[in-house]
């Protein structure tokens, strides 16, 4: 059309010089038919311009469209790549020889330096197992095959599942712990109850100095003792599966510090307030530091059996100390609280470290598995975790983390 344009245009300025020309040189018929004709031409040129207009005007509005397409486009997959990014979940794109091409900030957690897959991974993969476990952490896994061209890739995506078998373990053992309770208080009641009837029954023909009847009457007072023994036993263990919900207040976190440190004047504990701990948490104060007491209580106790490990060793200068450290953590979901024990005691040896957590596990000789699990069961009621690390004859370390609502952070 610009070429046609550029013709018409030649013709109309070609038939004017003409039509100038004939009535310069007296010839007015010529003249007026070169005008008539450059004013045709004319005609034809708007009819072109104006189609050339509006053709201009359709392929403004495409590409207005277009550009509109591409910038909502580019929204969308702005937000699919920020929804991917901060998900909790990990997602990355591996190459056959195991080398991540893409992943998001998650799956950086998991991939190495150099910026292949931990060994697991390509195991599980190969294997096509749904599950696996990395440095003491279960995932859940599925994985995509797509092609490009003559090569192929893994879309691979690990769903972090610790927490919550945790808590369905947790609820399993609650379960089970009901039961027997139930079951063996029903059954311990009544041999209770009777063998304080016979004992009160018989007392009277002990006094007539019968032998049999005094080992009959001395036998029934073992079963009652025992038996009540047993009783007060079961009722400890109750406390698992009957802990009341959280009643919260709040209160800044360097002020349950600040109240230890008064409960524990000892030389070798040592407490580290870090900055941020005027932050305010919601959370059950008491259940707080009931928790708190139980693990210091445990690390004197590993410091203690370390200390009678290496009395009388030639040259052992063993100083016992327990240090509580407490501090705000900025984590991909939230702030948390982070409170932290370790001790240099005897430690916890590697197949126990899976069980430390279980009700009725215990390494202590008359330690009866409910302290723990207790703590355990009270940071996850507050929707925290507690993590234990642990080296034989090196100590121990056990970090609980709280998470600090969002409505908390407004208050600070």
């Amino acid at each position: 059309m610009k070429k046609e344009f550029i013709i018409n245009f030649a013709l109309i300025m070609t038939t004017t010089a003409a039509g100038i020309a004939a009535f310069l040189f007296s010839y007015p018929i010529s003249g007026i038919g070169a005008i008539t004709l450059c004013l045709v031409l004319v005609y034809r040129q708007l009819a072109i311009y104006n189609r050339f207009e509006k053709l201009l005007g359709y392929e403004r509005l495409s590409r207005e469209q277009s550009q509109k397409k591409a910038v909502e486009t580019e929204k969308e997959l702005h937000f699919y790549k920020l929804l991917i990014e901060n998900a909790d979940t990990a997602v990355m794109v591996v190459t056959g020889n195991g080398y991540a091409e893409w992943h998001n900030s998650t799956a950086a957690r998991l991939i190495g330096e150099n910026g292949h897959i931990p060994q697991a991974i390509t195991e599980a993969v190969e294997e096509n197992k749904q599950e696996l476990t990395i440095n003491g952490r279960e995932y859940s896994l599925s994985r995509t095959r797509i092609k490009s061209g003559y090569s192929s890739r893994n879309i691979i995506v690990l769903k972090d599942i610790h927490d919550s078998i945790e808590k369905s373990q947790v609820e399993s053992w609650h379960k089970l712990v009901r039961v027997l309770t139930h079951e063996i208080m029903n059954s311990m009641s009544p041999i209770i109850s009777l063998s304080a009837t016979l004992c009160n029954s018989i007392r009277s023909y002990v006094k007539k100095g019968d032998e049999n009847i005094e080992e009959i009457h001395h036998g029934l007072e073992i079963i009652n003792r025992r038996s009540s023994s047993l009783l007060s036993f079961i009722e400890n263990y109750r406390k698992l599966t009957h802990l009341s919900a959280p009643q919260k207040s709040r209160f800044a976190i360097r002020s349950i510090a600040e109240d230890l440190q008064k409960l524990y004047t000892h030389q070798h504990v040592i407490f580290r307030i870090e900055a941020g701990c005027e932050t305010i948490i919601n959370a059950d104060r008491g259940q707080i530091e009931q928790v708190l007491i139980n693990l210091i209580k445990n690390a004197f106790e590993a410091c203690e059996e370390k200390a009678r490990a290496n009395n009388g060793q030639e040259g052992a200068t063993y100083r016992e100390e327990v240090a509580l450290t407490f501090s705000v953590t900025e984590e991909e979901n939230g702030r948390s609280a982070i409170i932290r024990i370790e001790d240099n005691g005897i430690g916890i040896m590697a197949p126990a470290k899976e069980q430390i957590f279980i009700p009725f596990f215990s390494t202590k000789k008359n330690g009866c598995g409910i302290g723990l699990s207790l703590c355990k069961q009270i940071i996850i009621n507050h929707g925290g975790k507690i993590e234990l690390e642990s080296a034989e004859g090196y100590g121990c370390r056990v970090t609980c983390t709280i998470p600090i609502e969002r409505d908390q952070e407004s208050d600070n």
